[in-house]
């Protein structure tokens, strides 16, 4: 689709940066591409103590970008008991930015979630972001699909709408998911209908400004009877204790299925990509190569 549009919206880009020098070139390389399309008003990038020079690479980067650093000194929680448990610390630091531009003086006409590291970093296909933009009556929250798809964890497509670690054998849940992808990547329609969703980089309508992350499993955002009776159609052995409240969870889908129940938010993913097919750390152990 041409892009047609007359004058630039205006967009907030948000991220959470720890641990990722090597990749600040590339992702900043990308939001100067997306200046394209957007007036880049300001960046928030919440930033925790690092064992590299990030905030050092971050600061360089002011010379050309409006940026704000959203710095928590404090010590992280520690996160000995298994891999989720880092979500508490990332969700802390995205309600940091979420905090920032609910409150701020500067508002914008969108804000854009986009991840620091190696997601982020590769060359960026903005056309597709054109083509949501000039088509953006027809969602409230976007992200983009890849043939390597690896979000699992922040991903709720009916009738999986709970964690996937709900499984006892979280990977089978995921190819599950992954051939409900791969089914409606099939069809016509030209979005991929969730109530979650973000592998790296999403864009958001300002409605959903004072929406917020939680990294805890919410029983009243599900059907648990619905849940149940999926799960066991499938085949899927689960774990009960995460039906109950206060499990950890990924942040990404409390802030969008509050999102949807607040604010109506029509959420999709676009079956275009922007990055090319993802062979990073994330997704090495999910796909046969």
């Amino acid at each position: 689709m041409k892009y047609v549009m007359n004058k630039k919206p205006s967009v907030i880009i948000c991220g959470c940066a720890k641990d990722c020098e090597q990749y600040i070139d590339g992702v900043f390389e990308n939001i100067e591409k997306l200046k394209e399309i957007f007036e880049v008003k300001l960046i928030y990038i919440a930033f925790d103590i690092s064992s590299d020079n990030t905030k050092e690479k971050i600061l360089e980067k002011n010379v050309n970008f409006n940026i704000e650093l959203l710095e928590d000194n404090r010590p992280l929680i520690e996160c000995t008991e298994n891999g989720q448990k880092r979500v508490l610390n990332i969700c802390n630091a995205r309600n940091r930015y979420m905090e920032k531009i609910t409150n701020s003086s500067e508002k914008s006409d969108y804000f854009i979630v986009m991840d620091m590291d190696d997601v982020c970093s590769g060359e960026m296909n903005i056309n597709p972001i054109k083509d949501v933009i000039n088509d953006s009556d027809s969602w409230d929250g976007i992200t983009f699909d890849n043939a390597r798809y690896y979000d699992f964890w922040a991903l709720s497509i009916k009738p999986f709408t709970v964690s996937c670690f709900i499984a006892s054998d979280p990977l089978k849940t995921m190819r599950i998911m992954l051939k409900k992808l791969q089914e409606q990547r099939k069809n016509n329609l030209k979005y991929i209908n969730c109530e979650s969703s973000f592998n790296g980089f999403g864009i958001y309508k300002t409605k959903l400004y004072n929406s917020y992350y939680a990294p805890f499993h919410s029983k009243k955002l599900h059907s648990i009877n619905d849940i149940i009776e999926c799960l066991e159609k499938h085949d899927i052995m689960y774990n009960k204790y995460f039906l109950e409240d206060g499990v950890i969870d990924c942040e990404h889908r409390h802030f969008h299925m509050m999102a949807t129940r607040k604010h109506g938010a029509r959420l999709k993913i676009c079956k275009q990509q922007i990055f090319a097919d993802y062979s990073g750390e994330h997704a090495s152990w999910l796909y046969d190569d």
